[in-house]
């Protein structure tokens, strides 16, 4: 959670882990993310998460651009590789370029 205030000056954190849709982020980016092109971490991470079932949750934040992420990179790319369609996550709105109500509301209906 202290990567939060390294990264926003002005924020609320939305509370408990939310289900966070890899719609929120960059299309470009994750048509990026394949399963041959991952490094050895996320690789291993990756068979980590499907023998274990159980992710850590990412913290993302929210601003007017869309959702991006402040920690869990590694476990987003594992996570996309195996045609996940969301993300368990600690949500962060950017108070300094917030989203619209109507995007946050997309998120989490």
């Amino acid at each position: 959670m202290e990567s939060i205030g390294a990264s926003l000056d002005y924020y609320e954190v939305l509370e408990g882990i939310r289900n966070v849709p890899s719609k929120a982020f960059d299309k470009e980016y994750l048509d990026s993310i394949k399963a041959q092109g991952l490094d050895k971490r996320t690789a291993d991470l990756s068979e980590q998460i499907k023998k274990s079932k159980e992710i850590n949750p990412l913290i993302v934040a929210v601003d007017n651009k869309g959702a991006y992420i402040i920690e869990g990179g590694h476990r987003f790319d594992a996570l996309m590789t195996q045609g996940r369609v969301s993300v368990p996550a600690k949500v962060v709105i950017d108070k300094d370029n917030p989203p619209t109500k109507e995007f946050l509301e997309s998120l989490f209906k």
